[in-house]
């Protein structure tokens, strides 16, 4: 999935631990309520005293310990997998007017980062995002998103280490799930989107 029209929007990133496990150990991920609440509460924070996102997460997970550090990455992870879909790819492709690999984990991040309930509507229903994105500001907010790196950031930090232990039980995905589709595919496909930024 390229960029079109010669528009880069995406980022470039360091291999994440994500792409490149280090070592296994096995650790049981955060609980789900737990871990909602640590994105929710850091999202209000955000908003309120105009901070990003990224900065307020960090200050919420410093407190934790280097094991509840690791459980919330391995949540975060398995998360930011079950997003790994072609379908909301293309709502990422058609916002942005493409979107690369690394684009698409940015936009993966930031929906994560919008709550549980928004993340499985949009999940189960990308072609909502029409009515979620209305301007730059918006288009800036998925495009500079890095919430998911703040955990191992908090985590180095704390232990010095940068061998933070990966998901045993988690594979990194090697196809996004569902059908691959074609520019041509868009407008059936998801509708709004195509409506709005085509």
């Amino acid at each position: 999935c390229k960029p079109r029209h010669g528009h880069s929007n995406c980022h470039h990133h360091c291999v994440s631990m994500r792409h490149q496990p280090l070592f296994f150990e096995k650790v049981n991920p955060m609980q789900t309520t737990q871990f909602w609440q640590l994105i929710d509460q850091s999202r209000l924070q955000a908003a309120a005293q105009n901070q990003t996102h990224a900065e307020t997460l960090s200050e919420f997970l410093n407190p934790l310990s280097p094991a509840e550090l690791i459980a919330f990455e391995h949540t975060f992870t398995r998360y930011f997998h079950e997003a790994y879909d072609w379908k909301l790819w293309a709502a990422a492709y058609l916002i942005h007017g493409g979107c690369s690999d690394d684009g698409f984990m940015d936009f993966r991040a930031w929906l994560i980062g919008q709550g549980e309930t928004t993340y499985q509507n949009v999940l189960g229903y990308p072609d909502m995002l029409a009515g979620m994105v209305e301007d730059e500001d918006d288009l800036y907010e998925l495009e500079s998103q890095d919430i998911w790196s703040v955990a191992v950031n908090v985590y180095q930090d704390k232990t010095g280490s940068d061998d933070m232990p990966t998901d045993a039980n988690t594979e990194f995905p090697t196809e996004p799930k569902g059908k691959a589709w074609e520019e041509e595919d868009l407008a059936e496909l998801l509708p709004n989107l195509y409506q709005k930024f085509e």
